[in-house]
């Protein structure tokens, strides 16, 4: 295991005792030099003391915002994010992260991307209980520049428009819709910026 491959999930497993021997050795190597890996190390240890002191006391949005961007790597400049319809990279998933930077206000889940200077910020609500509901899909697209953008929610296994729809200047959006797969494409509007064209190809609701 080189630096280059140690990620956020091999360190909060170091950190659980999940990894021993020659992987966590080399994990340790790996937190050592990156100061990155430092800070999610760091982290995951005073969460796990203060889950032993006892249970967590509530912890406010701002705080919950301040830890998330922690774990908010800086996108890698690739090719594809010069392509057409560039491609958004998953850089937080709440049911990765430690109990601390989990908001639990909501029932569902919040995913982060970044394609670009563009981040999609996604939240996944699941209805109540026994309710039948359909899930709830909230997002809002940040640009660099403030701008419009159109979204559209794709099945992915059969590549149909489920839903259409144009955000505010704000970029916010929500959809109702089942549980399952989806790609949801998003197209920035009145921005010169690139890419203008983002896609979150792997999107599971559920």
């Amino acid at each position: 295991m080189t630096n280059r491959s140690v990620t956020l999930e091999d360190v909060l497993a170091w950190i659980a005792g999940e990894r021993t021997g020659d992987e966590a050795s080399a994990i340790m190597r790996a937190v050592e030099r990156d100061p990155a890996l430092a800070a999610h190390a760091r982290l995951a240890r005073a969460v796990g003391e203060a889950t032993a002191a006892g249970p967590l006391p509530d912890v406010s949005p701002e705080v919950i915002r301040a830890a998330q961007s922690i774990f908010r790597a800086p996108a890698k400049p690739s090719i594809i994010d010069r392509a057409t319809a560039a491609i958004a990279e998953l850089l937080f998933d709440s049911r990765l992260a430690p109990a601390l930077v989990r908001d639990r206000t909501i029932s569902g889940y919040q995913l982060g991307y970044r394609a670009g200077a563009t981040d999609i910020d996604l939240e996944i609500q699941k209805p109540a209980a026994g309710s039948g509901g359909a899930h709830r899909l909230v997002g809002q697209i940040v640009p660099e520049t403030q701008a419009v953008a159109d979204v559209d929610l794709i099945d992915a296994s059969t590549g149909r428009v489920v839903h259409s729809l144009r955000t505010g200047s704000d970029g916010h959006f929500e959809v109702q819709c089942a549980p399952g797969r989806y790609r949801l494409r998003v197209e920035l509007l009145s921005t010169e910026r690139e890419p203008s064209l983002l896609e979150v190809q792997e999107l599971d609701v559920g």
